[in-house]
């Protein structure tokens, strides 16, 4: 049979049952008109209908879902155009198909499901009709044409918290060539409009069989706004502007089982806001985000991108009142079903960035957990990164610079590799004129005191090789000044005022220098709390060391802490000069410093050398009571060695009130005060304590001319024996039976008795304490170094013992 058959204005309504079995969809409204030529037959290879010259038209379709009567598909018009199907040949030549008007409903549901799938079913028929076909050959199709115009697809996806609405309207999409011939190449295009703002094309070739595509993509102005729910799904952020860039080529294959896809093109966003739902603030803002020269290959692996440009980009790191950075919070929980981690290699993808370009970039910083909030701001942050890579031979060079604040200039230049599995680096960090007063929470809470002035200098240097860090930390504070002491629980109790004062030098400077070496793979190697702990250890060592700390830095240690001084003696000895000299340099170069000046003495050291200075001056004033008597003049009074024994004498014999026993190894006093026995057993005190107070002696007694002159003339006479400096009484091998007969008692014997019985009071402890505290006051403000409001003389204690050692204690403050 041949011939030319047409139908017109079928409703398809009416003829919807026969879907039944296919979908669940119901026809609302459509017509539908099909005109063609056909030839029919039937013979020994079955049957074959060939349509030639076959026209569709469809009209005004409407699908709605069941249940909710929703309308999910409305196609104003359709037309088909058949040049010819043939059942014999198992083929369809299609001229084109034409569409326009179109509007399309598609949603995601909650649990997933999609209502246009949900709409078909499965086949549970078979056809009754048994066609005998060549079911070896399969069916190809060709269409010239396929063209859509001015469709529109809403998209609604309620599987989200909240559910996301995207809109795709002016859509034109054009295929020419189609066919499912194997490797037969096509033209598709690709035009809509997204969001109402953003405009997508794409053009180019693919194939149906096998499926490959070689595509130019060019997205402009996409709005991202309306992706905000997805964006909530993985962080709390809100999207409140945005445009989406894209142009480029992209390509996919299938080769060898295994899909290749590859980009290459640019990549961009423009006029980014978002806002941290947590705290209701601005998190990250970014005038312009320019990925160029992107080169991406899948199957193999490859990133390579020519530049990554950063323009405006404005940030804000928030610590909460808990102390979790906004970074941390905005994440969502961290779940407890989470699979735990394999050991298995990441899978190796090269990655090579030429340029990264950082342009008029700025971040603000606040810590909510200190009262008042810290507030902090980098500005003018900018420069460059070039040639980061996954390659372990090579290196990035860096060079950043920006301004902390306003006026603070900071610059990072070096060169590293972070990409790389094997870390090296060689960074420097410079930053100058940091204003520190915005710290000043910190240093209240932990510090217990307020900044009131000072600036920051920071000169770090970081090398990274072999895994392990090498690192310079050079740091200088200017004109740092504390305020008042304030309370806080969380404050130190280490003297932070007095370690500024000991690191503060002249000119109100602070430097530091805290090298740093360890190992990467350490765990309980970090950067942050080391250096913490050598700010600390300095806090440690200015409370328990002050003097070391001190002498680290001009010489000496702890021993500066003391000046020793001779029993009986407040002149500072020869010996100790050098510690007044560092101390005095040290104060100088240190003038934030105090120094307390406290004397000491102790009583079995000190006290026979102020006896014996006692009996001497006791002998100058009777000496001086002579010359008055004799109308002499007292200006001057000296006392020659033959006066001094002959007063020596008197006192002596003034003392005995009792006959004096003289035996060959002792001497024994009978008197009204306390017995005294010396035998002849060398008195034997530290060495050359004697020595040194005879000759201070004698030269207290004796006129400088007279002493020069008897010092050239003859050795100089003492009671020392020859070679030592021990005091010995000589046998007596007599015995005085009255108090005028003296004459066997030697001049050692007096002295050493009349000594042992004069009184030494505490208050001539005390004197000598105050003499000593004075004399180092007075030479120390001799130097010219030291100011006398730094230098505060403690009251003494009534008795004090250092260890048998006579001596004046400093302490920094």
């Amino acid at each position: 049979s041949s011939g030319h058959f047409t139908i017109g204005k079928l409703n398809l309504k009416k003829y919807a049952p026969y879907l039944a079995d296919y979908t669940t969809a119901q026809v609302a409204d459509g017509r539908l008109d099909i005109a063609a030529d056909y030839k029919l037959a039937v013979g020994d290879a079955g049957l074959d209908l060939t349509v030639t010259k076959g026209a569709a038209q469809l009209a005004d379709l409407a699908i709605k879902s069941p249940g909710n009567n929703e309308t999910v598909l409305v196609v104003p018009s359709l037309s088909v155009d058949l040049t010819e199907a043939s059942l014999a040949k198992k083929t369809v030549q299609i001229s084109s198909i034409k569409s326009s008007g179109g509007n399309l409903l598609a949603l995601q549901n909650k649990d997933g499901t999609i209502n246009l799938i949900a709409l078909l079913k499965k086949s549970t028929t078979s056809t009754n009709m048994v066609v005998k076909t060549n079911a070896t050959a399969p069916w190809v199709a060709n269409v010239d044409e396929i063209a859509f115009d001015n469709y529109t697809v809403q998209f609604e996806d309620k599987k989200p918290a909240k559910s996301a609405n995207l809109k795709l309207d002016q859509i034109t999409v054009n295929v020419k060539g189609f066919s499912t011939v194997s490797n037969t190449m096509i033209t598709p295009t690709l035009a809509m409009r997204l969001n109402e703002a953003g405009n997508l094309t794409v053009r180019g070739s693919a194939k149906i069989s096998p499926l490959s595509a070689d595509l130019a993509i060019d997205l402009s102005a996409l709005d991202l706004r309306p992706f905000q729910p997805y964006v909530e799904e993985q962080v709390q952020l809100a999207i409140t502007g945005g445009q989406l860039n894209v142009h480029g080529y992209a390509r996919y294959a299938v080769e060898t089982n295994a899909a290749q896809i590859s980009f290459t093109g640019d990549v961009g966003v423009t006029n980014l806001a978002t806002t941290d739902m947590r705290h209701f603030k601005d998190f990250v803002k970014i005038n312009a985000l320019n990925i160029t020269g992107i080169n991406f290959d899948l199957q193999p692996n490859k990133l390579d991108v020519q530049e990554i440009r950063v323009s405006g980009l404005n940030t804000s790191i928030l610590v909460d009142s808990n102390k979790q950075p906004n970074l941390l919070t905005i994440l969502p929980p961290r779940s407890t079903n989470s699979v735990p981690k394999t050991n298995a290699p990441a899978a190796q993808f090269p990655i090579h960035l030429a340029l990264l370009t950082l342009e008029t970039n700025s971040f603000h910083l606040a810590d909510a957990s200190v009262e008042p909030n810290c507030l902090f701001d980098i500005q003018e942050f900018g420069g460059t990164v070039k040639g980061l890579s996954t390659d372990s031979n090579s290196t990035a060079i860096l060079d950043l610079k920006g301004k902390v604040d306003a006026a603070s200039p900071f610059a990072i230049t070096g060169n590293f590799n972070p990409l790389s599995k094997e870390i090296l680096a060689g960074i420097t960090i410079s930053v100058k004129n940091v204003d520190l007063t915005p710290f000043t929470p910190y240093m209240e809470k932990f510090g217990g005191y307020p900044l009131n002035k000072g600036k920051l200098i920071l000169d770090l240097h970081y090398d990274i090789a072999n895994r392990k860090l090498k690192a310079e930390n050079k740091v200088a504070i200017a004109s740092l000044t504390l305020g008042g002491k304030v309370e806080s629980p969380d404050a130190t109790h280490l003297p932070v005022k007095l370690a500024v004062a000991l690191l503060k030098d002249r000119t109100g400077k602070i430097d530091l220098d805290v090298p740093l070496s360890g190992n990467l793979d350490d765990p309980k190697f970090r950067v942050g709390p080391i250096v913490m702990q050598v700010v600390m250890n300095l806090l440690a060592k200015a409370a328990t060391s002050p003097f070391s700390l001190l002498g680290s830095m001009f010489g000496g240690g702890e021993e500066m802490s003391y000046i020793d001084f001779q029993p009986g003696q407040f002149e500072i000895p020869a010996t100790e000069t050098n510690k007044i000299d560092k101390l005095s340099k040290a104060l100088f170069e240190r003038p934030a410093l105090s120094l307390e000046i406290t004397g000491s003495a102790d009583r079995a050291v000190d006290a026979p050398f102020l006896a014996t200075a006692k009996l001497n001056h006791h002998i100058l004033r009777l000496r001086t009571g002579e010359l008055i008597a004799a109308g002499k003049a007292t200006n001057s009074v000296q006392v020659d060695p033959q006066d001094y024994t002959r007063l020596l004498k008197k006192l002596y014999l003034k003392s005995l009130t009792n006959q004096v026993t003289m035996a060959v190894t002792n001497i024994v006093v009978t008197t009204n005060i306390p017995v005294v026995t010396i035998t002849n057993t060398p008195i034997t005190p530290k060495p050359g304590w004697f020595s040194r107070r005879v000759n201070q002696i004698e030269n207290w007694l004796t006129p400088a001319s007279e002493r020069q002159a008897e010092q050239a003339a003859a050795p100089k006479k003492s009671a020392l024996a020859a070679g030592t400096n021990t005091l010995v009484i000589a046998p007596v091998s007599t015995t005085v039976a009255a108090p005028t007969a003296e004459g066997q008692v030697t001049v050692e014997q007096m002295v050493a008795i009349l000594t042992a019985n004069t009184p030494v009071t505490d208050n001539d402890l005390r004197e000598l304490m105050q003499n000593r505290a004075k004399s180092v006051q007075t030479t120390l403000l001799s130097t010219g170094k030291i100011t006398a409001d730094r230098l505060f003389l403690l009251a003494p204690k009534t008795t004090a013992t250092t260890n048998g050692q006579p001596r004046v204690n400093l302490s920094l403050e």
